[in-house]
Order: C-alpha cells, then structure tokens, then sequence
C-alpha cells in the first residue's frame, strides 16, 4: 500500500510542479528530445501504426500528464514506460509543448505534414 501512496504523491508532486511550466512556445530542445518518439507516433505526432494515439496537437497539460502517468506506472507500455523513467522533468515539459504546438489540421493532410486518412 505504501509504495502506491509514495506513486500518488510523485504524480501529484511532479504535476503541481511541472505544470505551471509548460507555455506554448516550443523549444529547440523539445523538438530535439521527441525525435524518438517520431519512431511509433510519427514526425508530427500522428499515428503510424494501427493503436497508436495522435499525439500532435494535444493539450501540453495532458500529454505532460500522460508521460507522468507511464513514468510511475501507472499506465502501462513497455516501450513508454521505460522512455520516461529516461527523462527528467524539463525534458518531458519540453516534449510536451514540442507535439502541442503541432497544428492538427495538418496531420490529416496528404503531404510532408501528415498521412491521407
């Protein structure tokens, strides 16, 4: 019981923290770090397999909460969940504002934006 409340407390301490940094603005750094993630969500965050979220677009606060989430276990990927536990806080932030400025009308365009649907 104790380590699920330690869990909790890490969620809640990492978001109530982190959170009120995230702004709109990308950083090199944020399109740097999501590279790796363009190997299953994509260069622009959209999906690239069948199951895999769009990503692009997203609201910075709930991608941020999303990556938290895997980071304690608390959603499960094997893939995700490791990649977090790689990440410190400002990285995940810069991430997170890098696939939310993304303009999601282009992920659904033919082209260098995004696949046809």
């Amino acid at each position: 019981m104790y380590p699920l409340r330690l869990a909790s407390l890490s969620l809640a301490t990492l978001l109530s923290v982190v959170s009120p940094l995230v702004h709109a603005a990308p950083t090199d750094e944020g399109r740097l770090l999501a590279y790796t993630c363009t190997a299953c969500h994509g260069q622009h965050g959209q999906k690239t397999a069948p199951g895999m979220p769009v990503i692009g677009g997203r609201d910075a606060h709930e991608l941020l909460a999303a990556m938290a989430r895997f980071r304690t276990g608390k959603r499960w990927h094997p893939a995700m969940n490791v990649m977090m536990l790689s990440l410190d806080e400002a990285a995940m932030v810069d991430i997170a504002e890098y696939f939310a400025q993304i303009d999601p009308a282009l992920l659904h365009r033919p082209g260098p934006y995004g696949v046809a649907r």
